[in-house]
Order: structure tokens, then C-alpha cells, then sequence
């Protein structure tokens, strides 16, 4: 009985641990939608290439990323080709600068091995070591294989046209794959279509609504910042838990107020306290300007209350 029953608790265990996984939050962020034919990183057509790209952190924002661990990218293939990629790498590294005017060394190593293009459309590579981006700096992405003197066909991929210096790609055979550290391919234009999926890190949001004029708590109000959406208790205390952690905008609305709009930012791994106030709505004040003699309407007159002025 006692074995059984021990048998029973790792299984709920268990169950607990992949529920947990499968819950966990994930983003998926698409940077360019442009269709632009490009012959790398996939550049079979050669022996071995080696390639480098810069995909800025404005770009990355817009796309809807947040600082997390990128644990796989993919690029838009219209034409996959069967070739094996020996000695296949993908390298990731932060910067500040937004060219490359030489080949980026020391980048982190988030996946070796061999690669073969599956398919066309979207096809995602699962990193072996998730790569943490901190949401400020620029992606250097590097992409590279050996194949020595053996080619087969490009496999092409969409891209979006890029300022000069975001694209660094080189292919030819004997080329050495990552070891290339001659000059690049010129000319190129499109940079890849790129989509990652990442696990943001997160921290934990809290604070007192109250009314600017008053001072009283405000119950019911909605709050939205970083992904979480709570309502303030009676207390006018809102929890938000799991915000995606860095620069957010936190916003709150409420009937009878003026919504409230303000950035914040949420640090990671740690409940970050945020009070505000809101403003009642204003109200509408009308009415008609007589003549007290005769009753007739009075028309220009100045109309003052409190901050507001109006005439008749």
C-alpha cells in the first residue's frame, strides 16, 4: 500500500510539472513581412556560407517582442531545396550598433549540428540554448554551414528591404562556413523575415487606485499593463502577476473616469508597488442666459465654471 501510494504522489507530481510547462507563457514575434527573394541563409546552391544579420530592438519591439529567452526562430521559405547543412550554427550576440562593418565574433551558440529545410511557409528551428534577450539592444543573428566543394540548390526566403549594414552574407564552396572571415556578398537588399518564439521573464505588478479629488480607494477598476489584465478590490488594490517584465504602459479604466495611461516598469522576478490616482470624468453643465427684465435670452454672455469657460 505504502509503494502505491508513493507511486500515486510522483504521478500527481508529475502531472503538476507538465502542466506548468504547458502553461507557461510564450510569444511569438514576426519582424518584416516583405517579399523580397532571398538566396541566404539557406545557400545550398553552395558549399558553405556564412551569414549575419542585425534586427534592431525597435524593430523587435514592434513586432510585439519582450525581454525573455528566444527559444526558436524560423524564416518564410518559398522554395525549400533537400540539402543537408553539415557543421550548421546559429550564433546570437547583443549590440548597440545597428551595421555590421565586420564579422561579429564571440556570439553565444544556440544551436549545432546539421539542418535540412523541411518545407516551405514558416519553418521554425528549436534552439538547443534558448538566448536571452534583454528588450534594449540590437540581435545579431549569425547563420552558417560547411559543405565543403558538395552543393545542391538554394532554398529561398522572403525578406524586407533593410538600410545598408543590417545584412552581411557570404556563400561560396571550400568557404569554410563559420570560419569565413573574408569579405561579404554586396548588393543584397532583403533582409530575412524573422520569427522567434520566446519565453518572457516576468515580475509582478501592484498598487492603490484612488480618486485625484478625494482620495478615496476606487473599486472595480480595470488595469492592463504587461500582458495581465486585474480589477482593483475594495481596498482599490489591483495584483497583476506574470507582467512581461522591462518598459511597459500600464493603463486603467473606469466608469464615471477620466482612463488613465502611464509607462511603468516592471522588474523581473520581483513585485514592483505603483499607486496612481484617477480623475472623475467632467461633467456637462448646461443651461440658458436670460434677461432678468424681460427673459429674453442673452446671447455672448461669459460663462465661467471652476477651470472652464464657455460663452452663451
Amino acid at each position: 500500500m505504502k509503494t502505491i501510494t508513493k507511486i500515486l504522489q510522483l504521478l500527481m507530481v508529475s502531472v503538476l510539472l507538465v502542466f506548468a510547462f504547458q502553461s507557461s507563457a510564450q510569444i511569438t514575434a514576426t519582424v518584416g513581412s516583405g517579399t523580397i527573394s532571398c538566396n541566404y541563409p539557406y545557400s545550398t546552391y553552395w558549399g558553405g556560407a556564412r551569414s549575419q544579420y542585425i534586427y534592431t530592438a525597435a524593430q523587435l519591439t514592434a513586432a510585439g517582442a519582450v525581454p525573455g529567452t528566444i527559444t526558436s526562430i524560423g524564416f518564410d521559405v518559398i522554395t525549400a531545396n533537400p540539402g543537408v547543412m553539415n557543421s550548421f550554427f546559429i550564433h546570437m550576440g547583443l549590440t548597440a550598433a545597428t551595421t555590421i562593418t565586420s564579422w561579429n565574433t564571440g556570439l553565444f551558440t544556440a544551436y549545432a549540428g546539421t539542418y535540412q529545410v523541411p518545407g516551405t511557409g514558416w519553418q521554425m528551428i528549436t534552439l538547443q540554448n534558448g538566448f536571452m534577450w534583454n528588450g534594449t539592444s540590437n540581435l545579431i543573428l549569425e547563420m552558417c554551414y560547411d559543405n565543403g566543394y558538395t552543393y545542391t540548390n538554394y532554398s529561398f526566403i522572403n525578406g524586407t528591404t533593410a538600410p545598408a549594414g543590417q545584412i552581411y552574407p557570404y556563400y561560396m564552396d571550400g568557404s569554410g562556413g563559420c570560419a569565413y572571415t573574408g569579405a561579404p556578398n554586396t548588393g543584397n537588399t532583403g533582409l530575412p523575415n524573422l520569427r522567434i518564439v520566446e519565453a518572457p521573464i516576468a515580475g509582478n505588478l501592484t498598487g492603490t487606485v484612488r480618486n485625484c479629488n478625494t482620495n478615496a480607494v476606487l473599486a472595480g477598476a480595470t488595469v492592463v499593463c504587461g500582458g495581465q489584465t486585474g480589477l482593483t478590490n475594495a481596498g482599490g488594490v489591483y495584483t497583476l502577476t506574470g507582467c512581461y517584465a522591462g518598459a511597459q504602459t500600464l493603463t486603467a479604466n473606469l466608469a464615471g473616469y477620466s482612463p488613465f495611461t502611464a509607462p511603468v516598469t516592471v522588474v523581473a522576478n520581483v513585485t514592483t508597488t505603483y499607486n496612481f490616482c484617477m480623475f472623475p470624468s467632467p461633467g456637462i453643465l448646461t443651461g440658458i442666459v436670460t434677461n432678468c427684465g424681460n427673459g429674453n435670452p442673452v446671447v455672448g454672455a461669459k460663462v465661467v465654471w471652476g477651470a472652464y469657460t464657455t460663452y452663451s
